[in-house]
């Protein structure tokens, strides 16, 4: 009789764990130095820098000064605009929306707003234009800075008066990744349809709050001006203020201020969807939606080519950019820019670990000082990934193959204790692939007997790979389970590494 599916034939995530709080701390002794070089290099006013584990901003650092002229440095309670970083928070928003039922991602933009005019739509042969392809930048707007800094505190019924007027298209929607800060100000718009309140009125109620994210507003001038940062262009050699933007229909794209402790509690909430788990949800988001944002939705024009910091642009999210790193693995964040400004924040979700800079300096090159302080981080060890578990079952496969390489046939699988897993029928009948079914005498009889076996390797829960170290050499064993239950291994694959 088949045996029915018992509790240990049910695989679950199991994850080793990356960075402790204390070790990236000892670390950031190291980071000063590096930052106070950009602040010169960049000649930038101030600023305040943070890195974020799990949820905790562990370590902050403050660097030049608030203001020009005086002696005030930066701190984690300091307030700066932080641009275009805004639209994670407006994604996460439309996000809430639709996972409330009160809209769907594949709605026409049209279904919401009528009144938009795009004037070359029919000659473009193009997608409808879809919420989602203004989340993930794939509407086929063009790239709009600074054009669109200039708009943040446009009012509505101007801002309707625009669409109306005509908009253009540079590509066909769904066919191109493009930059667009005005795809976000129709988000905003749609927001405001779709929910009954404006995006800025549902995020302070149902993000902030929830979060203790007291600094953080849509409109600067409501805020304590001691801890408000003012903003700063350079001209003629001389620092100037630049005009405070306020709060409007393009604020969706770009609006936000808010300290670096605000922030962290952000990319914390971020960093906390990661790994994928079990357990009780948070109240606030789902962590598969947040996980859902930093994948990536509309793939880079460009093949992805790590830059000099081993780091590869592949897409654009949710409201989040997506990169890759040859050692980090997974790389999320944005950047933002306004008159006066520049910030950038970035997370590692496989390793646990996020770096935040914020400076009140128009259009610096912030996000090279962030993947420094990644890169002295790792330097010292303490950015790690998190480390996939093998599953019990892959585990017991690893013993069942062994079973098979000494000799037992894959017909008696199924009787060991604690039990092996069974072959599926599959598993035998192409004989004459060796992906299959190794020929395990000819293999034994080349190699000789297991003198010792590696730690599985495990590729999510049903795959996973192994050494197996014999009299005359290595073998690396591949094994992949079967998708249904009672679960038994498909595939079998052995190669010599070394006799």
């Amino acid at each position: 009789m088949e045996r029915l599916i018992m509790k240990e034939d049910i695989p679950r995530w199991s994850f080793a764990h990356a960075n402790s709080a204390e070790s990236v701390r000892d670390a950031c002794s190291q980071l000063p130095p590096v930052i106070s070089e950009f602040l010169a290099q960049h000649q930038v006013p101030g600023i305040a820098v943070g890195v974020v584990v799990g949820g905790d901003l562990v370590w902050s650092g403050g660097y030049g000064s608030v203001r020009v002229g005086t002696t005030t440095i930066p701190d984690a309670s300091h307030i700066f605009r932080i641009a275009s970083m805004t639209k994670s928070v407006t994604a996460l928003a439309t996000l809430m929306l639709r996972d409330r039922g009160l809209l769907r991602l594949d709605d026409e933009v049209r279904s919401f707003l009528p009144e938009l005019s795009l004037v070359n739509e029919e000659d473009m042969d193009g997608a409808a234009l879809s919420v989602r392809h203004l989340l993930s930048m794939a509407g086929g707007l063009v790239e709009d800075d600074p054009w669109a800094d200039r708009q943040l505190d446009l009012n509505d019924d101007h801002f309707g008066e625009m669409l109306r007027g005509g908009v253009l298209m540079t590509y066909p929607a769904a066919t191109a990744f493009e930059y667009s800060n005005l795809g976000y100000a129709l988000l905003g718009r749609i927001f405001r349809v779709a929910a009954g309140e404006t995006v800025q009125r549902f995020a302070e109620r149902e993000i902030f709050q929830p979060l203790n994210m007291s600094d953080t507003t849509w409109n600067v001038a409501e805020l304590d001006s001691d801890r408000v940062v003012p903003g700063y262009r350079l001209h003629g050699g001389a620092f100037e203020l630049e005009p405070l933007l306020g709060d409007g229909a393009f604020a969706p794209m770009g609006g936000l201020a808010t300290s670096l402790r605000d922030l962290a509690r952000l990319v914390g909430l971020h960093l906390s969807a990661w790994p994928p788990r079990g357990g009780g949800e948070s109240a606030l988001v789902r962590r598969s939606t947040l996980r859902e944002m930093a994948q990536v939705q509309r793939a880079s024009n460009e093949f992805p080519l790590a830059d000099s910091h081993g780091y590869a642009f592949t897409g654009y999210g949710f409201g989040l950019s997506c990169s890759v790193h040859e050692r980090f693995g997974r790389v999320v964040g944005h950047g933002g820019a306004l008159p006066g400004f520049s910030s950038y924040m970035e997370w590692l979700p496989d390793c646990g670990v996020g770096v935040v800079a914020l400076s009140n300096r128009t259009y610096r090159p912030i996000n090279s000082l962030v993947r420094a302080c990644c890169a002295i981080l790792d330097q010292h060890g303490v950015i790690q990934a998190r480390r996939l578990e093998p599953s019990d079952l892959l585990q017991r496969a690893q013993r069942s193959v062994i079973e098979l390489y000494e000799g037992r046939s894959p017909e008696a699988l199924g009787d060991s204790q604690p039990p092996a897993v069974r072959a599926l029928e599959t598993l035998v009948l192409d004989l004459d692939d060796a992906r299959r079914y190794p020929d395990f005498a000819a293999l034994r009889s080349a190699m000789g007997s297991v003198v010792e076996v590696g730690p599985v390797r495990p590729i999510g829960l049903l795959r996973g790979s192994w050494e197996m170290i014999c009299e005359r050499g290595s073998v690396d064993v591949s094994v992949m389970l079967g998708p249904t239950v009672p679960i038994g291994l498909q595939f079998i694959r052995c190669s010599v590494v070394s006799v």
